[in-house]
């Protein structure tokens, strides 16, 4: 046991020396680019931007847009959700896929995955989120009005969510909310914001990957990524497992991916697998029981069980594209012999993965 901690904690400090010594010239501009896109694109409150819009491509790739340029804030998200169905001037399948995309697609979130196990893992997961998000708002939209009516006559404010007052601004998202400046000081301060919100997971993350790198070296941990021989039984198990592990997994924002990219360097999982473990973050138990806390049982059960299946068909639609087009991800990143000699010229600690 005491080898086995002594290896934990070997992988806990490689982990965050290879994250922040040695990779930082890649997830640092995405944070500031994603505070630029904030101040850029939320100079109105999220509601004054949706408001009045039906279910089409255009208000779909709007809700997309507002999203990404978001904040991986949980907490915040539920209450925009919250806020923006309680007044009910927004489609709810529009309100989801703006939650979705604010924890899918948001640019630094992407660009710590990618710093952790290379490219493909910025590509991959951006399609599958946007597959994802498609098929979710597709099968949203199915439920009929009057039974999102009816949820929003009993609604409860998740839980989770913050007060509104508290919102991104000094405003709220009510309407009066007024953005960060669109300056090197704005940009900063969401990059400050965020960084209150991750940290916590982002701990949490690497020490569970720590325990994750050193069971996968034991003779007694399971490598799912060869069960069914690497055919198509193979990529539906693992895409499924991948997505139910991560419902019991609560460390988004940002420390999944930790979790996520060991469970890949483990072999534990394939890339489909990890696509199945990203997409499902969003349905993890908090994020269940929030849904069910503002609309209802049963209904709150039935968008977890739509997010899940359009969470399996996206991870599943990458992997069968990459199929289709011949292209295999290996545990050796692309392009990763320059990526090494960019990582050692800007590294500020020394080589440990």
């Amino acid at each position: 046991m005491g080898e086995f901690l002594k290896e934990v904690l070997i992988f806990i400090y490689a982990t965050a020396n290879h994250t922040f010594l040695m990779m930082y010239w890649v997830w640092l501009p995405a944070f500031l680019l994603s505070g630029y896109l904030f101040t850029r694109w939320h100079r109105d409150p999220v509601d004054k931007t949706l408001q009045g819009r039906t279910l089409t491509l255009r208000s779909l790739l709007q809700a997309l847009k507002l999203g990404a340029s978001y904040s991986t804030d949980r907490r915040r998200g539920l209450g925009t959700m919250a806020s923006l169905f309680e007044k009910g001037a927004v489609p709810f399948p529009l309100i989801f896929a703006f939650w979705l995309a604010s924890q899918h697609l948001i640019l630094y979130s992407l660009s710590f995955f990618m710093a952790l196990v290379g490219g493909e893992f910025f590509a991959g997961p951006a399609v599958a989120a946007l597959i994802m998000i498609s098929l979710t708002t597709l099968f949203l939209s199915r439920i009929p009005e009057n039974t999102w009516e009816e949820a929003r006559k009993r609604l409860r404010i998740p839980s989770p969510s913050i007060p509104l007052s508290q919102s991104f601004g000094r405003g709220d998202i009510r309407g009066e909310g007024n953005p960060l400046p669109q300056s090197w000081g704005g940009y900063f301060r969401y990059v400050g914001r965020e960084i209150k919100v991750i940290w916590k997971n982002v701990i949490f993350g690497i020490i569970l990957a720590g325990f994750i790198a050193a069971a996968g070296r034991t003779e007694w941990w399971i490598d799912f990524s060869t069960v069914g021989g690497g055919g198509v039984f193979t990529d539906i198990l693992n895409v499924i497992l991948g997505a139910t592990i991560s419902l019991i997994i609560p460390l988004s924002p940002v420390g999944h991916l930790f979790v996520a990219a060991f469970l890949w360097k483990t072999y534990t999982l394939t890339y489909g697998g990890i696509l199945g473990f990203f997409l499902a973050s969003t349905l993890d138990l908090r994020n269940f029981w929030a849904y069910r806390s503002f609309l209802g049982p049963k209904l709150g059960l039935t968008v977890e069980a739509l997010g899940f299946v359009s969470a399996i068909l996206g991870a599943l639609a990458v992997v069968i594209l990459l199929r289709i087009v011949g292209f295999e991800v290996t545990h050796a990143p692309l392009f990763h012999e320059y990526v090494d000699k960019i990582m050692m010229f800007f590294s500020l600690g020394g080589k440990m993965m």
